[in-house]
């Protein structure tokens, strides 16, 4: 426990220091990131009615999600994440509850801009938008969708970033008698520059 509380004192220490590190310089000459985290995803098909009528939501947290990054010019970059969640039982999907747990697995690849290209110094923060195409891979349905996305980096040194985004994803129907699913997605993770 003693040792427990002087990892968390030293972690809160790096993370408060300031390094008068420039969000926007980190990237020079590394344009590659990876990132490791975790996710939360909210499914119902029709989540914001849910929250306005006070029904319960089911969060479902796991620490599996991994992502690369490529920089390209202008505050432009290339993005893509996979991970995994589980849906408990009773979870509403499409607007029925699951009888037993399901696994998902997701595939998200994204256009991503970064906001420091037109605020030039925001110091530590790194806001950005993404938007693109993602599929999730359930049992007994799999379903493809457009996400939104929104998130910033919080840079504690020049090598290091924890990273928090909100995603909104749009599922798309193909077939007539298919359900649309839409789901809230969050990500929670740890990126790091390679050289």
């Amino acid at each position: 426990m003693k040792n427990t509380f002087k990892f968390l004192l030293l972690l809160l220490s790096l993370i408060c220091f300031d390094f008068k590190l420039r969000a926007q310089d980190v990237y020079k000459g590394n344009p590659w990131l990876i990132s490791f985290g975790g996710n939360l995803i909210i499914e119902d098909g029709s989540q914001f009615k849910g929250y306005i009528n006070n029904e319960p939501i089911k969060w479902n947290l796991s620490p599996f999600t991994f992502g690369a990054e490529k920089r390209l010019n202008n505050g432009f970059a290339l993005a893509g994440n996979i991970g995994s969640n589980i849906f408990p039982e009773k979870q509403k999907i499409s607007n029925e509850s699951l009888k037993t747990s399901s696994d998902v697995i997701f595939i998200d690849f994204y256009a991503k801009y970064n906001f420091n290209a037109i605020l030039k110094d925001t110091s530590n923060f790194d806001p950005f938008l993404e938007i693109g195409p993602g599929y999730m891979f359930k049992k007994g349905q799999n379903a493809t969708s457009i996400n939104l996305c929104f998130g910033f980096n919080y840079w504690i040194n020049n090598k290091f970033a924890i990273a928090a985004a909100a995603a909104y994803k749009f599922g798309l129907i193909y077939a007539p008698d298919a359900q649309k699913d839409n789901l809230f997605h969050m990500n929670v993770m740890l990126i790091q520059i390679i050289d």
